[in-house]
């Protein structure tokens, strides 16, 4: 300015003589006019010289003193000031908006503002029609590059940056694979070719800690500290003059900024990150042709979790894996439509992440912190599904599910009773393999596992057993068995007293046994007056569950009252034991060990009777020459 000042003193000097009087009219005057046009053009181009000469001086950083945009410059003691190159006599690119934003994350609970940022394009739901290519151009492979804004004051998480680069890193690790959502991002085109799944990305060269201090707030956004959408471009051509990055359509760089720090389209914008309504995330672009910066604003969710959360956290860090969910979204769109405005949007402006923002699908299982839909590179995460023209709908991979298969025996059980449970003839896609078994076997447990289960039910019902069969290429199909189960019948009343216990005189023998003197059949012998009811009798409830060996310590010492509490346990193990034969088998088993209980008791009944009274209905000892007495047929206590 001082030069400014020196140049417009002279010239005041100089004018005068050339604009006086002179003592030669012609030539003279004709010098004079030439002379005054020529210091009048001497003069703009000084003025412009100094103009240029001050403009660093008057391009001051909003950060501070000092020429902020000049690549290598920064201010602070951050990473980028040690390791960039200082370039010297370099202007940084003054960044504008190249177009409309798009792919705005919306609020969860607010799915209609899943859409592109231009008003004419704005409609209150999304449309099932598919993405359709506008004449720009996509993403044949792309370079992913991570700026992680976290000036001094400012917070992310603990693991939060090591959580986001190694799903960047699983991004590329997997490329080529149709076993993820950007698997279906394979189906757009341009003019140049189709959209191939190569991404790259290396934390050591890719991600950098940007420790610049924030420019003062442009815009208001719930009273957090809030950065315009201009602010963000000029911090994102900034890092990546000093880095030396490359730019155009095969690079995305995913600007994250930290905890409590909001951001705004413009500073007069109610479009804002955490105001009410405000979005997660949003992608736009910068530039043109082969200086096209494509770029994600990618806010801190785990400022608003109830509003961008997903409820799960598979890597045990909640904020780092909100926030992957919709760098998941802003990345897939970038790759579909970087330049936001000639790439596949549907006629209502929304992008493939739109279309299927807050639709997971299925879950393929849980890693203790979180259930997972999407592996990449053998690690967990919950993403949301991205559109496919292919299905006209949202897709979790291109690969062609496995055909689940699985059967049950029995498919009629009784409580506690063992159920197998077999997938085994399940079947994989063509040119991949079976990875794993995710079962609910329908009361509230499941297991990740094989393709063989075993499994009982303690309570009756109908159930219905799920398997999820996952291939190596991510592709699950799940298949259901109902099984119905049932509670044990009650235990049968045993015979009464009045059924007898031997067939009458001269009857000859029968089937069972027949009461005295009356020829009726029986079915064992009867109990005589006092003895001991059987298990169930008469009230018809099923043997006591109580362990044997538990209930039968529980016995008197000795005597006749032992022995027939002994024999009542080993009447209900008996019972216990028939439940476990097949069907047709069971009545009979428990008719058996009905007749062997009322023997028992007879016989300890006998053995202690000391009357003819008592002793009625008992079998009379053999004769010296071992034959029975005359008279009635007995059945023996074991026969």
């Amino acid at each position: 300015m001082n030069r400014l000042k020196g140049f417009m003193t002279t010239l005041a000097q100089i004018r005068p003589s050339a604009s006086g009087p002179s003592r030669s009219r012609g030539p003279r005057r004709a010098r004079g006019r030439v002379g005054g046009r020529a210091i009048a053009a001497l003069a703009a181009i000084a003025l412009v010289g100094m103009v240029v000469a001050a403009a660093p001086a008057l391009g001051r950083s909003p950060h501070g003193s000092g020429a902020r945009h000049a690549a290598g410059h920064r201010h602070g003691s951050g990473r980028l000031h040690q390791t960039a190159p200082r370039l010297h006599g370099v202007r940084a690119h003054r960044p504008r908006q190249h177009g409309r934003i798009s792919g705005v994350v919306p609020l969860r609970g607010n799915r209609s503002r899943a859409r592109s940022g231009v008003a004419r394009l704005r409609a209150t739901t999304t449309s099932a029609d598919n993405l359709a290519p506008h004449g720009g151009p996509v993403m044949h492979t792309n370079h992913v590059h991570a700026i992680f804004w976290q000036p001094t004051g400012t917070t992310m998480a603990a693991g939060y940056q090591s959580t986001v680069d190694q799903y960047l890193s699983d991004v590329a690790a997997d490329s080529g694979k149709l076993s993820n959502v950007y698997a279906t991002d394979t189906q757009y085109y341009d003019t140049s070719g189709t959209i191939q799944y190569s991404a790259s990305f290396g934390p050591a060269t890719d991600a950098v800690v940007d420790t610049d201090r924030l420019p003062a707030s442009g815009c208001s956004d719930n009273g957090l500290p809030c950065l315009t959408d201009a602010q963000l471009q000029i911090e994102i051509d900034a890092v990546i003059r000093a880095r030396g990055w490359p730019r155009g359509t095969g690079n995305v760089y995913l600007l994250l900024t930290p905890k409590n720090v909001g951001s705004c389209f413009d500073s007069g914008s109610t479009e804002c990150a955490f105001a009410s309504g405000g979005y997660c995330a949003y992608h736009n672009a910068f530039g043109s042709g082969s200086n096209l910066t494509v770029y994600a604003n990618m806010p801190y969710v785990g400022t608003d979790l109830g509003g961008c959360g997903t409820g799960q956290s598979p890597n045990a860090n909640t904020d780092a894996d909100a926030e992957i969910n919709v760098l998941s979204h802003e990345h897939n769109e970038s790759i579909t439509d970087p330049d936001t405005q000639g790439g596949w949007f549907d006629s209502n402006g929304y992008e493939n992440g739109d279309k299927c923002a807050w639709d997971f699908g299925t879950t393929l299982g849980s890693t203790g912190s979180g259930s997972y839909n999407q592996q990449l590179n053998g690690h967990d995460y919950y993403l949301q599904l991205e559109w496919s023209n292919a299905i006209t709908g949202c897709a979790q991979t291109m690969a062609s599910p496995p055909t689940a298969r699985l059967s049950a025996d029995p498919t009629t059980a009784l409580v506690g009773q063992a159920v197998a449970l077999n997938a085994s003839l399940s079947t994989p896609a063509p040119g991949t393999s079976i990875n794993g078994y995710t079962w609910s076997f329908g009361d509230g447990t499941g297991t990740s596992g094989g393709a063989v289960q075993s499994h009982s039910y303690s309570t009756a019902g109908t159930k219905t057993v799920t398997v999820t069969v996952i291939d190596a290429d991510g592709g699950s199909s799940t298949r259901p068995q109902v099984v119905t189960v049932t509670s044990p019948a009650p235990a049968p009343t045993p015979p009464g007293a009045s059924s007898g216990t031997a067939a009458s005189s001269g009857s000859g023998a029968t089937s069972g046994s027949s009461s005295s003197g009356s020829g009726t059949s029986g079915t064992g012998p009867s109990a005589p007056p006092g003895a001991p009811t059987p298990p169930g009798d008469p009230s018809g409830s099923p043997p006591s569950s109580k362990p044997a060996t538990t209930a039968a310590a529980s016995c008197p010492k000795g005597g006749p009252a032992r022995k027939r509490c002994q024999a009542r346990h080993s009447y209900k193990r008996a019972v216990a034991r028939c439940a476990r034969r097949s069907r047709n088998k069971r009545a009979s088993c428990r008719r058996a060990a009905k007749r062997a209980y009322q023997a028992k008791l007879t016989a300890i009944r006998c053995a202690s009777a000391h009357t003819s009274a008592a002793r009625r209905g008992c079998p009379r000892a053999k004769t010296s020459h071992g034959r029975r007495p005359s008279g009635r047929h007995v059945t023996m206590l074991g026969h």
